[in-house]
């Protein structure tokens, strides 16, 4: 008689993998690790980000134009917002003339020209009875500026140089421009190179 063959059974090698009892709770604490520093590395990093924003002094000192475009700057001259241009002459506004990336969170204007400039503004209205309306400049390293007066002419400066010895030289050329006529009547008042004044009439 023929022999029967039976299929033969397939068989599970899983079934003789021995899983230790302990297994078990071993991934689930290296699951619960790694979620747990992912989810601290991960609120720590939002929070220094929003403690670094929020450590930004917001006290407004000056606004920088850029076209439409307006930073807000504190006294460091880092901006702390982009907003609308203040209107009136109690806070200073620099108009940029350049083509300069300008950012938020960023230090756009040197807090020591900054402080020149406010310095300045103060100077001339209590000494010089001379009254600023706009300050823009075209100089990508924010030292040469043009002041517009009430007047209508212009006081071009260098603030690198010393403000000091600027306002002197201003003071020393107004006497001699008085000679030749009004400083209503001036176009330009330019003593941006050491040494040498430069003016025009309209």
């Amino acid at each position: 008689m023929a022999e029967k063959f039976r299929p033969a059974q397939k068989e599970n090698v899983f079934s003789k993998v021995k899983v230790p009892s302990y297994a078990g709770p071993v991934l689930f604490l290296t699951i619960a690790l790694i979620t747990g520093v992912f989810f601290y590395f991960k609120k720590h990093t939002v929070s220094d980000e929003v403690k670094e924003e929020n450590s930004i002094d917001k006290t407004l000192s000056a606004v920088l134009c850029q076209s439409t475009s307006c930073f807000w700057l504190n006294k460091d001259g880092v901006s702390f917002n982009e907003g609308a241009k203040t209107s009136g002459n109690l806070v200073l506004v620099v108009e940029d003339k350049t083509n300069k990336e300008l950012k938020v969170g960023e230090k756009l204007l040197d807090p020591k020209i900054l402080g020149k400039i406010n310095f300045l503004k103060e100077e001339l209205a209590n000494n010089f009875k001379i009254e600023l309306v706009e300050t823009k400049t075209e100089d990508s390293n924010y030292s040469d500026f043009d002041f517009t007066t009430s007047e209508g002419w212009v006081l071009r400066l260098n603030l690198s140089e010393n403000i000091y010895k600027t306002l002197e030289t201003l003071k020393q050329s107004l006497v001699e421009i008085k000679k030749s006529g009004p400083t209503a009547l001036l176009d330009y008042l330019d003593l941006r190179i050491q040494n040498k004044v430069y003016y025009k009439f309209r």
